[in-house]
């Protein structure tokens, strides 16, 4: 989505196509466009591509103006990486036994806050919550332990077949100090809800690759079960800009992650959760050998005015840049 009005484009070279301007009969919105099913979408995708290929003339227009690509109406954040979840329990829990008793019998997730989804581009303000300081005390006051964390994002089209709308990246950005005086009993709050940031830019899943995931030890629950590949080879960098200054953080890999996007739909289905066209899900921290949050690193952790640019692409398909700066937040 992009411009004003707001309209859906699609990325071509170095511009946008303008899709309005293409088709007089296109919906304004995503949502509209995916309240049916992805075929609307699968069609205007194969038109552009034969019209590229064709040479055939497109009305395009600079890259600018990018827009919330869906209006996000749930949002549910998953924990499915093994590594992340290993890191952070030795670091939360118990550092002999990391992962929670359930993690290898189901995806683990909480629900989130639509309201606080922003796209790349978008300021993030500093969060202010209790936390205790270095002398033990509970005080309140911004966070000093500004996190972030590298995903994946799909939105949601409950008439699909496999409910799939496309993909985003996503960044769900995390206040430590916050998390680990708030998340005993009932998980964590409000030093997760604060923001999330998406990528302005839907892959659809027919353009990426499918890989197989890790071997889940004990086999996953029937209802759980789904056929292989059932994970997507997207590449993640990660990098913070700091006065100026490019500090690289390094890589993550989709491919690796422990439960899939099919198996964490599966697990919110079983409930009889029901969806709705431009539900937002999150994978859950991508880690690996770099890590996918600060806190895995050992810090340090986010300054005011640094920069988070997640670059993701699958091949030679790019999801273009997801990119947010830190704000001061002088009060609550």
């Amino acid at each position: 989505m992009f411009g004003e009005p707001a309209r859906p484009g699609m990325r071509y070279g170095q511009g946008l196509i303008d899709l309005r301007a293409l088709f007089s009969s296109m919906p304004e919105t995503l949502n509209e466009l995916f309240r049916e099913g992805r075929e609307k979408a699968l069609e205007l995708r194969q038109y552009v591509r034969a019209l590229i290929e064709a040479g055939g003339e497109l009305p395009t227009v600079p890259v600018g103006g990018l827009r919330m690509p869906f209006a996000v109406g749930n949002f549910v954040d998953f924990y499915s990486s093994r590594e992340h979840a290993e890191n952070v329990g030795r670091l939360f829990r118990d550092p002999l036994k990391p992962l929670p008793e359930n993690w290898l019998h189901l995806p683990a997730g909480y629900n989130g806050r639509a309201s606080n989804v922003v796209v790349s581009g978008e300021l993030v303000r500093r969060p202010w919550g209790q936390y205790r300081d270095e002398a033990g005390e509970v005080v309140f006051g911004p966070t000093r332990q500004l996190d972030l964390e590298v995903e994946m994002g799909y939105f949601l089209c409950p008439k699909a077949c496999d409910q799939l709308a496309g993909f985003v990246l996503l960044n769900d950005w995390s206040a430590r100090d916050m998390q680990r005086w708030e998340y005993v009993p009932l998980g964590p709050f409000l030093s997760k809800g604060f923001a999330t940031s998406v990528s302005p830019y839907v892959v659809m899943p027919e353009a990426l690759e499918a890989v197989a995931g890790p071997v889940q030890e004990p086999p996953a629950m029937p209802h759980l079960q789904v056929e292989e590949p059932r994970n997507f080879a997207v590449t993640i960098e990660v990098r913070i800009v700091r006065a100026g200054a490019e500090v690289p953080l390094g890589r993550m890999e989709y491919a690796g992650m422990y439960w899939s996007h099919g198996q964490q739909l599966a697990h919110l289905r079983s409930a009889g959760i029901q969806f709705c066209v431009g539900d937002l899900i999150g994978s859950g921290t991508i880690s690996g050998p770099d890590g996918g949050s600060l806190l895995e690193r050992g810090g340090p952790f986010l300054e005011d005015g640094d920069e988070v640019v997640l670059r993701g692409y699958c091949g030679k398909i790019g999801f273009g840049e997801l990119r947010n700066r830190i704000y001061a937040n002088p009060s609550c």
